[in-house]
């Protein structure tokens, strides 16, 4: 090994190399973890979320240390709150969630960027996020106040209780043209919350990503992202955004699968970070992917429709369960093949939920008793579960046949090394 820490005439330097190269190569293992890589092949799908059971030790460590801060600034909070005012309430909070942020952010330059640490990183930057976040949002509250001369909360009272002031018995129906009739009344600074949550956000995300290249700070980024384009077209067009709700959901999934896709992409073996942030981008898209291709399958392409299915169903029309589960698996059949197609069970595990109700329901159908559904349910979801782990390869093989092994498709369908 070439290091230059090395002194080639001194015999103690030359007793120690070995030493030396030890501890080099398992700081080039924890730096290949993080990136996604280690020992086995990409056919395991290495869980870009753990070390080793220290990782778990200081993660723990971690969390215990951040929850007696924030409980020893809550109550400190607390006792003051009446000589703070409410306002001075709201900028305790913010300085106590920077103190936090920042202390977040010098741990994560020593378990992180220095150690490498996976799980720690996770907490950490669940703890960033969230902080930076809520100081954002309140900075934004008392930005409002200090504007407008009311709150937010006081804002969406008044606009309630104007549109239930149109209704003789107090009682609207719960409607699309109610909701929007809702959210039009609303001051325009209140419409654009959403959206300031969002980007409240994203931006610690990216920064926490941007500084540590940690890939679950990419996979939320990636949430932010698509999070925030829909906020805005709910601020900017609230009854086209609320009536294809079902369509927005489907392309904020298909957005995250794809910049999944995207980074994978640029990592075939999976071996380095961007495979990691792929999988987190697979692992967030999945939820979306699988609930609104489902309910659009069922009830169509707008929330309009899924409220007039609702509605025939409290005045007693009967719902199509066995035709609910069945399009549930075969959405969930054409998940598994796209799995498959590129190398992430993250699709799958995702909807192992969706698809055991499903089954459920079909059991169901047939009229016997709850343990033999709970039973047949799990039976079921356990072989699908087996087989798929015991024929991962295999049945990847055999459907990769038709791809060719190099350029484009290549990338985007990883085949079938020799060494799976």
């Amino acid at each position: 090994m070439n290091d230059d820490r090395i002194d080639p005439a001194g015999a103690g330097e030359r007793a120690h190399a070995g030493d030396d190269a030890s501890t080099a190569d398992a700081s080039a293992d924890r730096a290949r973890k993080l990136d996604g890589q280690g020992p086995q092949g990409p056919q395991d799908e290495l869980l870009p979320f753990i070390n080793n059971f220290h990782d778990i030790f200081t993660s723990l460590g971690v969390i215990i240390l951040f929850v007696g801060l924030a409980v020893g600034a809550g109550q400190a909070i607390a006792a003051y709150a009446g000589v703070l005012g409410e306002t001075g309430a709201f900028l305790s909070m913010m300085g106590s969630g920077l103190v936090l942020a920042v202390i977040a952010l010098a741990l994560s330059a020593l378990l992180v960027g220095a150690q490498r640490r996976i799980l720690p990183g996770i907490v950490l930057c669940l703890i960033v996020v969230y902080n930076i976040a809520v100081l954002l949002v309140i900075g934004f509250e008392l930005i409002v106040g200090l504007v407008t001369g009311s709150s937010t909360v006081d804002a969406i009272q008044a606009a309630g209780a104007a549109d239930a002031g149109g209704e003789d018995d107090g009682i609207q129906q719960f409607t699309i043209e109610t909701i929007v009739g809702y959210l039009t009344s609303l001051p325009a600074y209140v419409r654009l919350y959403p959206l300031v949550f969002a980007l409240s956000f994203l931006a610690p995300a990216l920064l926490y990503y941007r500084l540590f290249r940690l890939p679950f700070a990419g996979g939320l980024a990636g949430v932010g992202v698509g999070l925030s384009v829909i906020a805005a077209l709910v601020a900017l067009f609230p009854e086209l955004a609320l009536v294809y709700l079902p369509a927005l959901g489907l392309a904020f999934g298909a957005f995250l699968f794809l910049a999944g896709l995207v980074f994978d992409m640029r990592d075939p073996g999976r071996t380095t970070r961007l495979s990691g942030t792929g999988f987190w981008l697979n692992l967030f898209a999945a939820p979306a992917l699988l609930t609104y291709s489902v309910m659009i399958a069922n009830s169509g392409w707008t929330l309009t429709e899924y409220f007039d299915q609702a509605t025939a169903q409290a005045i007693g029309e009967e719902f199509d369960v066995t035709r609910s589960a069945v399009v549930t698996l075969i959405v969930m059949g054409a998940f598994a093949l796209v799995s498959l197609l590129i190398n992430r069970r993250a699709l799958i595990v995702a909807g192992l939920i969706t698809t055991g109700t499903a089954i459920g329901l079909l059991v169901n159908e047939s009229g016997l008793g709850v343990p033999v559904v709970i039973t047949f349910t799990l039976v079921s979801l356990g072989v699908i579960v087996v087989v798929l782990g015991a024929a991962w390869v295999p049945v990847r093989r055999l459907l990769l046949l038709p791809f060719p092994k190099t350029g484009f498709m290549a990338r985007l369908f990883p085949p079938v090394t020799i060494l799976e």
